[in-house]
């Protein structure tokens, strides 16, 4: 088990608890990444590939909109907790979820017309080989003309600022307080941080601290763009939130024949 397989499985059962409301989370989800998406020329109807889909929030979120999904994800446990989740919403088309690696490009997969990873997750690749390798196995899953799309922190800005946490979330439930942040730890030359995640818990008068650990590199968007030619994919776009509504800038990039 690697280190970030072994930070999602940790985390799995409270990963709905950063959000305030995680429901009204994936509706955000879907009521910005549906016209996101038409707007790129792929409407509802579609076939995504969300390769890592977590606890299953966007996979949730575009099929509620109409789309056809299919979510993949390294741990085990977010995609028994994404399934379990799945079974709250209404669903056009029901969502198939299984365990899958990045790193390793799979043969002869099924194509898709749209293949993402959203939420920050290519920051856990640390190498430009490590990325070259993900975005190759994207690639796999699209059908000719297919997109690309990931999301990642505007780290173009927060290298330069070096944040030393995340945001604090505090949410109650069933009698239950979770008070949830991050604590990151920049290498000298902001390459890359150490994350450490604290979930507090209260009950009662008693608290229990877990904390999960993990690293980000702090990929530059130049650099992004630049592995994304390397692997074959052209027209690669970056959209900021401004433009796009979502809460952190996307990339975009397609597979022309």
């Amino acid at each position: 088990m690697n280190q970030t397989q072994q930070f999602y499985d940790g985390l799995a059962s409270d990963y709905t608890y950063i959000f305030s409301d995680w429901n009204e989370w994936v509706r955000y989800q879907a009521d910005t990444l549906h016209p996101f998406l038409t707007n790129l020329g792929f409407p509802d109807g579609a076939t995504i590939l969300d390769t890592t889909c977590g606890i299953g929030t966007q996979a949730i979120a575009l099929a509620i909109k109409g789309y056809h999904v299919r979510g993949l994800d390294l741990s085990p446990d977010s995609i028994a907790q994404a399934k379990a989740n799945a079974e709250q919403f209404n669903l056009i088309h029901p969502i198939t979820f299984d365990v899958a690696d990045l790193l390793v490009t799979p043969q002869n997969p099924k194509q898709y017309d749209v293949v993402m990873a959203m939420d920050n997750p290519i920051a856990h690749f640390l190498t430009d080989d490590d990325l070259y390798t993900a975005f190759t196995t994207m690639k796999s899953y699209l059908k000719p003309n297919g997109l690309l799309m990931t999301s990642i922190r505007d780290y173009d800005d927060m290298t330069q600022k070096r944040p030393r946490q995340s945001q604090v979330s505090i949410t109650d439930h069933d009698e239950t307080r979770r008070i949830i942040f991050q604590v990151w730890d920049w290498y000298e030359d902001a390459s890359r941080y150490e994350s450490e995640m604290f979930v507090l818990t209260q009950t009662g008068d008693a608290w229990q601290t877990k904390s999960h650990k993990t690293s980000f590199r702090a990929w530059q968007r130049a650099d992004v763009t630049h592995i994304l030619a390397q692997v074959g994919l052209s027209d690669s776009q970056w959209h900021m939130p401004d433009e796009s509504g979502f809460y952190q800038p996307i990339v975009t990039a397609r597979l022309q024949f």
